[in-house]
């Protein structure tokens, strides 16, 4: 039951993200609270109720409990993803279970969305609360789908996930109206050169690739995950996990639609981490091939740079390395002051490279985005003079002074991807 409720979800939250620029989009927007449009889906009802929108079918069973709220919004007020986990929190009954971790993705309409599934109780009675938060023009904006039970959820999940796609806000600033800027006060490392492999043929009724680090060489072990399904189909039927040596794998499939991912196991300051590898032909995970044809797909192991088809953005949201944000820990140092902070690698980086020092600057609140993942010692100055300064883990214990370790958030162990660097 639970794992197949892992995938209706898994599915319903990876739709309503691919959906930006998609023809749900398009259609037009009949309602609006506050600073959120969307569609109200049929026969459902509308009552606001203590300040939020409360949106419920309007043929519940007696008894059962489910219903959509629609949040008033607020401007943003420091880290998106702390002020998003403050919320879930907030909207959670203790006894909450954050089972189904969370997808992460920007939108093509020029803001970021985060969304996290929780799950409440044990059973068949397990209740189901799905958030969905988004920052278009510097707002935090919160919606939330809920449910008393799986089998309840399951029954509305169309309807849901219909209405979290139709979402739009009228801060939103147009992504066609967008424009980089010439120069960035803040700008992240240099996006590193992909190892460039000789192409492979297809091999018709196979999955075949090779995966490499940073420099081209082939990883000695590494993990290949095939899904037959696709994003659309509300369900994947099978998964299957093989394991390749010395760079290179062959994978014979049935007739069918598949995808590829690859994995990696590699231990690093005495703890071993599960890392994403990336495909080298810069194409999403939930793109899906024909096997008749054959698949061939080629992946690299990578500390930092954009992850396989994200946008970039000044939140570092869509990248695989870390994402320091520098802020005012006693919120007593004059508007606009610049800091200067430094991260010094102590020794090699997660991917095996040598690491370089990173140096950034920005007026405080800044964040500093695609870190390398990898061990760092920090130093901050302001004014050319170092200053004190204390890490704290983005939604976690302080961390001290360093040194600071970035590691995957989805590394298969507790991980350090956001942290705040609070200057005193």
């Amino acid at each position: 039951m639970l794992k197949s409720l892992w995938v209706l979800v898994r599915i319903a939250m990876t739709v309503l993200l691919a959906a930006a620029g998609s023809a749900l989009l398009a259609l037009q927007l009949e309602s609006r609270f506050g600073n959120t449009t969307f569609r109200l889906p049929q026969g459902w009802q509308t009552a606001e109720q203590n300040g939020s929108l409360a949106i419920t079918p309007g043929n519940l069973p007696r008894g059962q409990e489910a219903a959509i709220l629609v949040t008033p919004g607020q401007p943003l007020g420091g880290d998106f993803r702390a002020v998003f986990d403050k919320w879930v929190q907030l909207l959670s009954p203790r006894e909450a279970m954050p089972g189904f971790g969370e997808i992460r993705q920007q939108r093509g309409a020029g803001y970021d969305v985060l969304t996290q599934v929780v799950t409440l109780g044990s059973g068949a009675n397990r209740g189901v609360r799905l958030f969905m938060a988004a920052n278009p023009g510097g707002r935090f904006e919160m919606i939330m789908a809920m449910a008393s039970s799986e089998g309840l959820f399951r029954r509305y999940q169309t309807d849901i996930t219909n209405f979290m796609a139709s979402v739009g806000y009228g801060s939103a600033v147009p992504a066609a109206r967008e424009a980089a800027p010439a120069s960035s006060p803040n700008p992240g490392p240099a996006q590193r050169r992909l190892p460039s492999l000789s192409p492979l043929q297809p091999k018709p009724g196979w999955a075949i690739g090779r995966a490499v680090d940073a420099r081209g060489q082939p990883l000695e072990n590494f993990e290949v995950t095939v899904r037959r399904g696709t994003i659309q189909t509300f369900g994947l039927y099978a998964s299957d996990t093989f394991r390749a040596t010395n760079g290179r794998y062959e994978i014979e499939l049935p007739k069918g639609i598949f995808q590829v991912v690859g994995y990696v196991t590699a231990p690093y300051e005495g703890q071993t981490y599960r890392i994403d590898l990336q495909p080298l032909d810069g194409q999403d995970w939930r793109i899906s091939s024909p096997s008749d044809k054959g698949i061939v797909k080629d992946f690299v192991l990578l500390g930092s740079g954009l992850r396989a088809g994200q946008q970039p953005n000044e939140w570092g949201t869509s990248n695989i390395g870390g994402a320091p944000t520098v802020e005012d820990a006693r919120f007593s140092l004059p508007p606009g002051t610049v800091a200067e902070v430094t991260l010094t690698p102590m020794g090699p980086l997660l991917d095996g490279s040598p690491g370089r020092v990173v140096t950034r600057s920005g007026a405080i609140v800044f964040t500093i985005t695609d870190v390398p993942l990898g061990k760092y010692a920090v130093s901050v100055r302001i004014g050319g003079r170092p200053v004190d300064f204390e890490l704290r883990h983005t939604s976690g214990p302080i961390v001290g002074r360093g040194p600071l370790v970035f590691i995957p958030n989805d590394a298969g162990v507790e991980g350090t991807r956001r942290v705040r660097l609070l200057v005193r």
